[in-house]
């Protein structure tokens, strides 16, 4: 759906008349904070839930929070093979143990695991603009 929208030509008309009344530095600013973390947002929900949202956010919840303690929800205690704390290199070797954690704990970490994946979209965002920048640039020069 995200890929229809980017490529029909009726919504791309309809969002450049929406350009028209806002300054470049306005659109740049729409496109990198609001536009591009949102379809990136929808791509890895897709990604992540094989093609299936409504059945993947549905499994997932039921996951978290089936079986557990009143008040508690589940979450992955990653234990390392080896017995000691697992490092980024050692990831291939790392086991998820189910152990319950109160929810206020699971949301928090939630919230920072979504703020750490909008700061990596504008971050991607940025870049990309900067290189399409550089891109159009070096073209026009010639």
């Amino acid at each position: 759906m995200t890929t229809m929208f980017l490529l029909n030509h009726t919504w791309r008309t309809r969002f450049d008349k929406a350009a028209a009344f806002f300054t470049p530095s306005t659109l740049f600013l729409l496109r990198t904070l609001v536009v591009h973390p949102a379809i990136l947002a929808v791509l890895l929900l897709l990604l992540m839930c094989k093609g299936n949202i409504g059945e993947g956010l549905l499994n997932g919840a039921e996951g978290l929070v089936r079986d557990a303690p009143a008040g508690q929800a589940w979450a992955c205690e990653r234990i390392s093979l080896q017995g000691s704390v697992p490092s980024v290199d050692e990831a291939a070797g790392v086991e998820c143990r189910r152990q319950s954690v109160p929810r206020a704990v699971w949301v928090d970490e939630a919230n920072r695991s979504l703020v750490t994946l909008y700061k990596t979209g504008v971050l991607l965002s940025l870049l990309a603009s900067l290189l399409t920048w550089l891109i159009r640039r070096q073209a026009s020069a010639r």
